[in-house]
């Protein structure tokens, strides 16, 4: 019985980018709808996307000195390791003043300081993998993590059978009542959005404009965010081929765009899996090839194998091969139909809900 008379307190861990946020906001979130007294605290980076996607939440952020290790020159990486003791530091500083229940690590170097000084303290940790492949980070904290949530069911066999817990990926509380209150489309033409990420996706632009030629511009609109290098030239394109399209840099508003295209063609971040899993939209992913471990062609594999989506593998990505595909899924609704069950069924919505409950079991709050 949860005793909503006391405030749970969590230090949510981790960052950088908005795959490793957005899960954490949604647990975050889920603990303020079972107690609205609860207090919760991310630790995380100084980068402007990280605070400004924190800005727009209710919860405090504050950035601990951390530095990555994979994929860096030498240089780098002993200053890294040099500035996880002053990571620790500051982390205990913070838990001393913040008193927290629980630590959650979501990934990202931000995560190892501040997961080693709750082990310090003695402060229960869990961690939330959002790839199929777990990250750097989470395998090693992993080792003396209390309790894993895992967003694939492959992922399980990294960690100990004991303490990882299969949830799914969490997303915030705007993805899943989206998913609940699906509104009637108002264009009649088939829609493709098409992501890239929040600098844009360069192969996938290109793609585009080489695909243009080959497809009806009087049956198809397009919404693409484009990044801000391409935004320009990709306007030009589509306006050159006749077709009508709104060409943004970055979309602040995902969820019209989701819920007004028929198809999305997007990367394959955990995170954007998620999210399109619960609304159960049919999606081409395109994984991004130098994602750490391959994990985007992973994390698509496991939707494309359970018969929600399909994949072209950015080698074999063409104008003439994109095009074919998006007419052929545009005239055969049955097809598109039998990708959203599918997806839809593949989907978590209760997975931050689950984890949030979980994290009550994990720790005794006494005040």
């Amino acid at each position: 019985m949860i005793d909503t008379n006391k405030s749970f307190r969590l230090i949510v861990a981790g960052g950088g980018t908005g795959g490793h946020l957005f899960p954490g906001i949604a647990i975050a979130e889920a603990l303020m709808d079972i107690n609205p007294i609860n207090r919760i605290l991310f630790l995380g980076t100084d980068r402007p996307l990280e605070k400004n996607i924190l800005a727009q939440t209710p919860f405090c952020h504050e950035s601990i000195p951390a530095g990555g290790l994979k994929g860096l020159n030498i240089q780098t990486k002993i200053k890294s390791l040099f500035q996880i003791p002053a990571g620790i530091v500051k982390a205990i500083k913070i838990y001393s003043q913040f008193s927290p229940h629980l630590v959650l690590g979501v990934g990202g170097y931000v995560s190892a300081p501040c997961v080693l000084a709750a082990n310090l303290m003695g402060i229960p940790v869990i961690l939330q993998e959002q790839n199929s492949i777990p990250g750097l980070a989470n395998r090693l904290l992993g080792k003396t993590a209390d309790r894993i949530y895992v967003s694939f069911p492959e992922t399980c066999s990294w960690f100990k059978e004991k303490k990882t817990i299969y949830a799914g990926n969490p997303v915030r509380k705007s993805i899943v009542q989206a998913s609940k209150n699906r509104s009637t489309k108002q264009n009649s033409r088939f829609t493709i959005f098409i992501i890239g990420g929040s600098q844009g996706a360069h192969a996938i632009n290109n793609a585009m404009i080489d695909a243009l030629p080959y497809l009806d511009n009087h049956q198809m609109v397009f919404i693409h965010q484009s990044g801000q290098q391409d935004e320009q030239l990709l306007k030009e394109a589509y306006q050159k081929n006749g077709f009508h399209a709104d060409v943004r840099s970055f979309f602040h508003d995902m969820i019209t765009q989701y819920q007004t295209a028929d198809l999305i063609i997007c990367r394959s971040g955990a995170s954007t899996v998620a999210e399109l899993t619960i609304l159960g939209k049919p999606t081409i992913f395109i994984p991004f090839p130098y994602s750490a471990d391959n994990h985007q062609e992973k994390n698509a594999r496991a939707i494309v194998d359970a018969g929600g989506a399909e994949m072209i593998l950015e080698p074999h990505l063409t104008g003439q091969f994109i095009a074919e595909r998006i007419c052929f899924l545009a005239s055969h609704q049955e097809s598109l139909e039998k990708m959203k069950k599918n997806s839809t069924a593949f989907g978590k919505p209760g997975a931050a809900n689950q984890i949030a409950l979980d994290c009550y079991k994990l720790s005794t709050i006494t005040g």
